[in-house]
């Protein structure tokens, strides 16, 4: 494919997605490619005239450092928001996190805890499919979860959980090595053993907890994303409004919004602007045999076919991308800065370590779903 036929394919893409209102005009398109199509072949054009509208576009100063400048206050308040959190659910459910951490050395997140239990216990004990069912439950007791069986009541007398009675090291020999404590059963694949896990908690009492643990994980998931929105989704609408305006009126309505959000970013007067484009292309348009000298000679006879208004509209746009070439370049830096700094914060919120576990759960996938549907609108990767 020739890069002619590589544009032109890009086009009608980007067409069927400005129709369905998915992008702006200019949203995807790369700055090198607008300069290659719209400013390159038309070098001569701003030689040959004098464009007083590019030179007042291009030396308007713009303060986009605001776009991507935090109060670190904020930012410390919203991080410590996230540990308190957490710190309320261990406190709320220690019941359920002190037998937890001692049998899986404390090195797995909270997030995996309630919303993969079933998959993070059995291969954190050892390999899934070395389980037998009716190992898990007693295995699950012993080690401090849940209240005893109804054997351990009788032998000991006692209404209180058992606590860790054994090592871990002597319980994984119960459960791998074929001592006489293992009950005899079908070997467990992964799917089961996570079945079985399930199974386990339920019995010994503990499920509910973990699935209401869940369920306040999700909810503050949701009240999280929903202040993250609040501080990044004015900055980041301001980027895209900026880099996606494709002719004056587009960059008008995203310095207004801008600064409807609380962003001054310039006292550029957008009409005023427009104005003076309209003069010079005017000025190109009355002598066109100039004009047409200094296009470059593929480009002239699908503009000696064009009518005056069109050839205008055609002028106009030619100048607005390259007086606003500056603007898309900083807006694409600023826009990948504040997706790594939004990034960052949101490995705070669910590290990477926890996010395979959650993948196998549906529980895991709903919390997954709210996340990346958050992570979309910035245009961040699924996790």
């Amino acid at each position: 494919m020739d890069r002619q036929d590589e544009i032109f394919l890009r086009e009608q893409v980007r067409r069927v997605l400005r129709e369905k209102h998915l992008i702006t005009e200019f949203d995807d398109v790369g700055t090198q490619e607008l300069h290659d199509v719209f400013v390159a072949p038309f070098k001569r054009v701003f030689d040959v005239f004098k464009v007083a509208a590019k030179d007042i576009l291009t030396s308007t100063k713009f303060t986009f450092d605001m776009l991507v400048t935090f109060d670190p206050k904020k930012l410390m308040d919203l991080k410590a928001n996230f540990e308190a959190r957490k710190r309320k659910i261990k406190g709320d459910y220690k019941k359920v996190m002190e037998p937890y951490d001692k049998l899986l050395g404390g090195d797995i997140g909270i997030a995996a805890m309630f919303l993969a239990p079933q998959i993070v216990i059995p291969m954190k004990a050892g390999s899934a499919a070395m389980k037998s069912a009716g190992s898990l439950k007693g295995f699950l007791q012993d080690a401090g979860f849940g209240d005893p069986s109804a054997e351990e009541q009788e032998a000991i007398g006692t209404k209180e959980p058992k606590g860790v009675i054994r090592s871990l090291v002597d319980q994984l020999g119960k459960l791998f090595f074929g001592e006489s404590a293992i009950p005899t059963g079908e070997l467990l694949t992964e799917q089961a053993a996570a079945d079985s896990t399930t199974g386990a908690l339920d019995d010994i009492g503990m499920l509910d907890d973990i699935e209401r643990g869940a369920e306040e994980l999700i909810s503050g998931l949701e009240e999280d994303l929903k202040n993250l929105e609040s501080e990044f989704g004015p900055r980041y609408a301001a980027i895209r409004g900026l880099r996606g305006a494709s002719d004056m009126d587009g960059l008008a309505k995203a310095l207004t919004d801008a600064n409807a959000a609380g962003f001054e970013l310039t006292d550029l007067n957008p009409a005023e602007v427009k104005q003076q484009m309209e003069t010079d292309v005017n000025n190109m348009i009355e002598d066109k045999e100039k004009l047409f000298d200094a296009i470059p000679e593929k480009k002239r006879p699908a503009i000696e076919k064009m009518s005056d208004d069109e050839i205008k509209q055609e002028l106009m746009k030619i100048i607005f991308v390259s007086a606003t070439d500056d603007i898309r370049k900083n807006t694409d830096n600023l826009g990948k800065q504040l997706r790594e700094t939004l990034n960052n914060i949101l490995i705070e919120i669910v590290p990477e370590n926890d996010i395979g576990y959650l993948k196998k759960t549906d529980m895991g996938k709903k919390y997954l779903d709210i996340l990346n549907d958050f992570r979309k609108k910035f245009g961040l990767e699924e996790v």
